[in-house]
C-alpha cells in the first residue's frame, strides 16, 4: 500500500508540474474549457479511484472490480499525460496558425 502511494504521489506530483506548465498560457477563447479540465481530473482520479476501491477489494469484493479499478487507478494518471501532451501540441498549432502571442497568467 505504501508503493501505491509513493507512486500516486510522484505521478501526481510530476502531472501536476506538467500541467502547470501547459496551463500557464491561456487558451484561445473558442477552445473548450475540457481540453484542461478532462488532464486534470485523470490525473486525481487515479489516486481516488484506488484508494475508494482498495477496502472493497481487500474485505472479499469481487475480483474482476479489483482486476479493473487497479488497471483503471494505474492508467489514469498516464491517460492525463497523454491528453496533457495533445493539448501542448494543440496550443503550439494554434499559436502558429493564428500568430496571436497568448498571455501568461498570474502566479497568483
Amino acid at each position: 500500500m505504501f508503493d501505491a502511494v509513493v507512486y500516486f504521489v510522484v505521478t501526481a506530483g510530476t502531472l501536476a508540474v506538467v500541467l502547470w506548465h501547459v496551463d500557464a498560457r491561456t487558451a484561445v477563447p473558442w477552445a473548450s474549457p475540457w481540453r484542461m479540465r478532462l488532464p486534470k481530473l485523470c490525473a486525481v482520479g487515479g489516486p481516488a479511484l484506488f484508494f475508494l476501491v482498495s477496502p472493497i477489494v481487500l474485505t472479499g469484493g469481487p475480483e474482476w472490480v479489483g482486476v479493473a479499478s487497479l488497471i483503471g487507478a494505474l492508467l489514469a494518471p498516464w491517460a492525463g499525460a497523454v491528453l496533457i501532451i495533445v493539448e501542448r501540441l494543440r496550443r503550439r498549432a494554434e499559436d502558429r496558425a493564428t500568430g496571436i502571442a497568448r498571455p501568461v497568467r498570474p502566479w497568483i
